[in-house]
């Protein structure tokens, strides 16, 4: 059966952000594969994005909070 959507987790995006995170370059590789799908998240998603990222990221956690909220595939 195929997905349809894909569930997008706080570990991503602070992989895909942090790139001194050991998971950055697979986060970077999932990210260029999947970009075309749908994803699905949750408001307690977004704040742990948000509490993760606030202190060395929180440009870069602003801007991917707002694109996602406003995003129509998510």
């Amino acid at each position: 059966m195929p997905v349809s959507a894909f569930f997008l987790d706080t570990s991503f995006i602070v992989a895909l952000i942090n790139e001194r995170d050991q998971y950055h370059p697979a986060a970077s590789q999932v990210a260029d594969q999947y970009i075309s799908h749908p994803l699905v998240t949750t408001d307690a998603v977004l704040l742990e994005i948000a509490n993760a990222l606030a202190r060395r990221y929180k440009a870069e956690a602003i801007q991917v909070i707002e694109e996602l909220c406003s995003s129509r595939e998510i």
